[in-house]
């Protein structure tokens, strides 16, 4: 969000729980100019986020509009085994 917002955005990061997972929504508005260049971001953030989610047993996705940019993460909160043990 620092990277990509504007200074001044309001950004909204939403943490639902249930029993079984846990879900995030981060948004933020995009700003008009980038704050980031080639030389300062190396686009692996979100590689590696939906890398680690993957190991977990979850997913996440990231969109964006024309004014907003979205990371939509779900984890399970039990283990991907769990269903198999006594």
């Amino acid at each position: 969000m620092i990277k990509y917002a504007a200074p001044d955005a309001q950004c909204t990061i939403q943490l639902d729980i249930t029993d079984t997972t846990a879900e995030l929504h981060a948004i933020n508005p995009l700003s008009d100019t980038r704050h980031t260049t080639p030389a300062t971001s190396s686009k692996l953030g979100i590689l590696g986020i939906q890398e680690r989610t993957h190991a977990l047993g979850g997913t996440t996705t990231t969109k964006h509009t024309n004014h907003q940019w979205i990371l939509h993460t779900t984890l399970p909160l039990t283990p991907n085994n769990a269903k198999d043990k006594p």
